[in-house]
């Protein structure tokens, strides 16, 4: 992952997600089912591979107190 993204979900029934990808000189948005599926993988894996929250605070402080 090179940029941020935000995927858009809507309510309404057979409604696609679309996303955002914010660049660093503009935002781009995607809104074919493929991308949104990609994007959506993407945010799963993050989301698994990502700190427990504890355990993000305790990280977050310990570099805060080496600054």
């Amino acid at each position: 992952m090179t940029c941020a993204f935000t995927v858009v979900s809507f309510a309404e029934p057979g409604a696609l997600d679309v996303v955002q990808v914010d660049t660093s000189s503009t935002k781009v948005w995607l809104e074919s089912e493929t991308d949104a599926a990609h994007h959506n993988a993407t945010f799963d894996r993050i989301t698994r591979l990502g700190l427990a929250h504890s355990n993000s605070v305790r990280l977050i402080d310990s570099i805060r107190k080496e600054m």
